[in-house]
C-alpha cells in the first residue's frame, strides 16, 4: 500500500468533516475552532498556517534610547556597555536597558 500525501489544510479540512459527522470530539475541535470564524466560505483560508510571530513588542527598546546608545558609542568608542551604561546613569538618563541589551543594540546597529 503506497503512501498517501496530504498537506496540512487537507488534513484539517478532513478533520472538520468527521467533527460534523460526529466522527471527532469537541476537545480535538477545539484546536481548529478557528475554521469557524467565517464560516465554510472563508473556512479553507482560516485552515492555513498562521504566522507565530508577535503582533507586538511591548518590551522594545525605545527608538530615542537607541540613539542616545548609537550616540554616545560614537563619543566614547573605548567604553564598554557597563561603563556606558555607568556613565549614562551618572548623566542623568534614567529608564536604559541592562548593559547586555545596550551591547545587543550596539551590535545590530554595527557600532
Amino acid at each position: 500500500m503506497p503512501w498517501s500525501e496530504t498537506n496540512e489544510v487537507e488534513q484539517r479540512l478532513q478533520f472538520v468533516t468527521e467533527w460534523k459527522r460526529g466522527e471527532t470530539s469537541m476537545s480535538a475541535l477545539c484546536r481548529v475552532a478557528r475554521y469557524f470564524e467565517d464560516g465554510d466560505e472563508g473556512g479553507l483560508l482560516m485552515l492555513q498556517n498562521r504566522s507565530r510571530a508577535p503582533m507586538s513588542r511591548p518590551h522594545t527598546t525605545d527608538a530615542r534610547i537607541e540613539d542616545l546608545l548609537i550616540r554616545a558609542r560614537k563619543l566614547r568608542p573605548q567604553y564598554g556597555t557597563r561603563k556606558l551604561h555607568v556613565w549614562l546613569s551618572e548623566l542623568g538618563h534614567r529608564r536604559l536597558p541592562a548593559p547586555s541589551t545596550i551591547g545587543e543594540i550596539l551590535t545590530r546597529h554595527g557600532v
